[in-house]
């Protein structure tokens, strides 16, 4: 091969690196754990009854404040003979209320509630692995997938890449004969190879969050 050849594929083995240290600085380091994909959206399983109120109900928070549980609504409830505890949603927390059983006109959806929500697991459950498989691989090709992340992603992916550049260039003004561009060469390649299996072995076994 001549020196012509050889300085042609010292260029595009520079371009790879570059490249490669732009991916493996921009790319996110931590994940979300697998199990996110399975569990997050699914419907809590217990034996506590399921309710919808056919009438509204006025009663008070902690506060003392009076409060209307409306008709339509589904709850989660605990039922004896004189009383029924209601657990409600209010301003996205979840409230213990109280009721006499004879001001609660309900309906009993518990068997209702449950068929729908085992199957909707089970939909979870089966969708997880491709949405999983998605995520990762949106994860290694991050620069052409659309992120809230890009603030960090491109700037750290970017200066990665420049001190890439600024090396590679500093190597390759230093090559004058066929012997020192081979070397070049043989030097690229194994960089390249170090990177792409450290980013692979990483890839097998990330840090996830909890």
């Amino acid at each position: 091969m001549d020196d012509k050849k050889l300085k042609k594929t010292c260029t595009i083995l520079m371009v790879v690196n570059i490249f490669l240290t732009f991916c493996v600085f921009g790319m996110p380091k931590i994940y979300e754990n697998k199990q996110h994909f399975y569990f997050d959206n699914t419907f809590p399983i217990s034996h506590t009854q399921q309710i919808r109120l056919n009438a509204d109900i006025h009663t008070e928070n902690e506060a003392g404040e009076e409060i209307v549980i409306e008709a339509g609504s589904e709850h989660k409830a605990i039922i004896d003979d004189e009383r029924a505890i209601v657990f409600a949603s209010e301003d996205d927390d979840i409230e213990v209320y109280y009721i006499q059983l004879a001001d609660l006109d309900y309906e009993d959806i518990t068997n209702d509630y449950y068929e729908e929500a085992i199957k909707h697991n089970e939909q979870v459950k089966a969708e997880a692995p491709r949405k999983y498989m998605l995520y990762r691989l949106s994860n290694i090709f991050w620069f052409v997938v659309p992120s809230m992340d890009w603030v960090i992603e491109y700037p750290c992916g970017i200066v990665g890449g420049l001190i890439a550049f600024a090396i590679e260039k500093q190597r390759f003004k230093r090559l004058d004969m066929t012997d020192e561009l081979k070397r070049f060469v043989t030097t690229d390649i194994v960089i390249a190879i170090v990177i792409i299996t450290i980013t692979a072995l990483y890839q097998l076994f990330p840090l996830t969050c909890r």
